[in-house]
């Protein structure tokens, strides 16, 4: 692929070739751009913290497929990596582990079904009686996934319901890690400021969350979220 197909050279170039190939298999045209240009703005972004050319990065993925830095020098680094729509969010942490997650908003069906199955009977029926319901299971869900990514396993390797739940008054509800829980100790929730028809929400560990918006192209963003020791 070259500039003509929605991504500069110099962007496909520091991809390796397997990240070639994959993107090359995507069938929408938007998705590999999308693939590509997010892709080579981690690398940028990992070469700029490690000192390391962005082409010679090399990743390791883990039993449930989160990326790790292959060279065991940097072990202290973690990021994590989401995508929606024309939005792409890159979280990148120092001695913590972390996860991040975006989501369009949507009208979402189904919402009752999936809240009962991932975070239980409970939050479910105050789910269905909350205000803008849809948005509201969107910010769970995306809080849920962050967790999930920021553990290392994502919903592939989850056991039980996801520990978060719903606080607050109908009207003005909170979206919160169950601290009875002893799976959330040592971990922070934050949400994510972003774009209007957006949500999101990043995991670390003990350390808050520094957000920072990176405008990678016109049409697709990246927001860089620090969690910084």
């Amino acid at each position: 692929m070259d500039s003509d197909r929605g991504f500069g050279e110099s962007e496909f170039a520091t991809l390796s070739p397997e990240e070639q190939r994959r993107g090359a298999r995507l069938r929408n045209e938007a998705d590999r751009v999308a693939f590509t240009v997010t892709r080579a703005a981690l690398r940028a972004i990992l070469s700029e913290t490690t000192g390391v050319a962005a082409s010679d990065l090399e990743f390791r993925p883990n039993a449930w497929g989160k990326l790790s830095l292959a060279d065991e020098a940097f072990a202290e680094i973690d990021f994590s990596v989401s995508h929606t729509r024309s939005l792409s969010v890159i979280a990148l942490s120092h001695g913590c582990s972390v996860g991040v997650d975006v989501e369009a908003s949507r009208a979402c069906p189904d919402r009752h079904r999936i809240a009962a199955d991932v975070f239980g009977a409970d939050a479910a029926r105050r789910l269905n009686d909350a205000e803008n319901a849809d948005l509201l299971f969107l910010e769970m869900w995306t809080a849920a996934e962050a967790f999930l990514k920021a553990q290392g396993t994502g919903f592939g390797g989850a056991t039980g319901t996801v520990p978060i739940f719903l606080s607050g008054s109908r009207d003005q509800p909170r979206i919160q890690l169950d601290e009875r829980r002893s799976a959330t100790t040592g971990w922070k929730l934050s949400r994510l400021s972003l774009p209007a028809g957006f949500v999101g929400h990043v995991v670390c560990g003990k350390t808050p969350a520094q957000k920072h918006l990176l405008n990678l192209r016109d049409d697709i963003q990246a927001s860089v979220v620090y969690a910084l020791t």
